[in-house]
């Protein structure tokens, strides 16, 4: 079952883990603990447990995202990010058993096409 003050607590020592250790800012241990409250309160919400997460899991709370939070592929992914660092250190911690977000397929971004204008006024004024 899911224990919010564990969690909590592990999530401190591993921003403290980036602050301090790894020299991060502030503004980036901010986003992280906010990402990683997202992931708890999703979690919470489908009953399941973060220490035993699967990659479906993952792969879940990101169509959850984009479906009802309709949020872009590209925060999507820095979620991902954060979401995999805190878990590949607790696993080094021996906190996890596994990294549930190595293998999950990611959201992917859109790709933009440079366009030349003066090329495209051409074939727009050939119309």
């Amino acid at each position: 079952m899911f224990d919010r003050e564990i969690f909590d607590e592990v999530r401190r020592e591993f921003l403290a883990h980036l602050r301090y250790t790894k020299g991060h800012r502030v503004t980036t241990c901010y986003a992280y603990h906010s990402d990683l409250g997202l992931w708890a309160d999703w979690l919470l919400d489908a009953g399941k447990d973060w220490q035993r997460a699967r990659v479906a899991d993952v792969e879940q709370w990101s169509a959850w995202q984009l479906r009802e939070r309709r949020v872009s592929a590209h925060l999507i992914n820095r979620r991902l990010s954060a979401l995999s660092s805190f878990y590949r250190w607790a696993l080094r911690h021996e906190i996890v058993d596994s990294d549930p977000v190595y293998l999950a397929d990611k959201p992917k971004r859109p790709h933009r096409i440079h366009v030349d204008q003066d090329r495209m006024a051409a074939v727009v004024n050939k119309l």
